[in-house]
């Protein structure tokens, strides 16, 4: 017996892609705004791009979040910092003009740029956006859109790797990711088991916001879960090969799961934030699910 269809749904808002393209020139310009009358910083050393369900094909959210990452390399600016993490000593690079600075500085400009239509606020790595766009013909219809803004520094790993590194304001939290290695990565599994990863990635997410009514679930889980199940276990969407699937990442030790970017062990590395205890609680919670289904 194959999966329903509606496990199967991803879900995308009406012209996603052009609203993508019109906040990012948005945010560039803001940027732009901000490092004018600063020499040491040129546009030029800044990339602007998404890493997030929506780049992948892999959502399922009525309203996903849409990452762009604001990348500064620009090493003549770069000065390092030490700071004390976990008794260790760790070098952190920082601007001269710092990223709580940077992140200041988008958060207050877009206020002033941005209509009332739009709420801004921060958490503790980004600037978030909640924009309304209304109906011409029925103003009292909307659909909102949610972007989240990282600036980040440009970050090369013992392996010559180029990923990103950024951190909270006292810089006692720092992640360190490598978003265009996670989107090749992808990219390649889907391609060498034939879209099955990829369509797979989205029923397990349905099926468990299905047994756990939840319509939030953090970025990249079930793309790092999945992504560690060998390509010769997607056969197919049948029921049994799902849960030969599931099976297969159960038995798996949680510690020895890569991350998607290929670079550490997704669940163990300091410097990345998912937790082994709600990895363990949704693969049980997904077995129930699925044993349902089958009985």
């Amino acid at each position: 017996m194959f999966i329903p269809v509606s496990y199967q749904k991803r879900n995308q808002q009406n012209s996603i892609n052009e609203m993508r393209d019109v906040f990012k020139e948005q945010i560039t310009e803001i940027i732009d705004t901000i490092i004018k009358d600063k020499p040491m910083f040129s546009l030029s050393n800044f990339s602007f791009y998404y890493f997030d369900e929506t780049t992948l094909n892999t959502n399922t959210n009525e309203y996903p979040i849409n990452n762009l990452y604001v990348e500064i390399n620009q090493p003549k600016n770069i000065k390092e910092l030490s700071i004390e993490k976990k008794n260790n000593k760790n070098k952190t690079p920082e601007l001269y003009l710092t990223l709580k600075e940077f992140k200041n500085a988008i958060r207050d400009l877009s206020v002033a740029r941005f209509d009332n239509n739009t709420l801004v606020w921060e958490d503790k790595y980004s600037i978030n956006f909640a924009i309304n766009i209304y109906d011409h013909e029925n103003p009292e219809l909307k659909t909102t859109y949610y972007f989240r803004v990282v600036p980040c520094l440009t970050y090369k790993n013992e392996n010559n790797s180029n990923g990103v590194i950024y951190y909270n304001e006292n810089k006692s939290l720092v992640e360190i990711e490598y978003p265009k290695l996670s989107i090749f990565n992808h990219n390649i599994k889907n391609k060498e088991t034939n879209g099955l990863y990829s369509n797979y990635v989205v029923m397990f997410k349905n099926f468990f916001m299905a047994e756990k009514k939840e319509k939030d679930i953090p970025f990249e889980f079930f793309e790092i879960l999945l992504y560690n199940v060998p390509n010769e276990l997607y056969i197919d969407d049948s029921q049994a090969n799902v849960l030969k699937v599931l099976n297969y990442m159960r038995n798996l030790s949680i510690k020895e799961f890569k991350s998607l970017d290929d670079q550490s062990k997704a669940f163990t590395d300091p410097y990345k934030s998912l937790s082994i205890i709600y990895a363990n609680h949704a693969l049980k919670k997904l077995s129930a699910f699925i044993k349902k289904q089958t009985n």
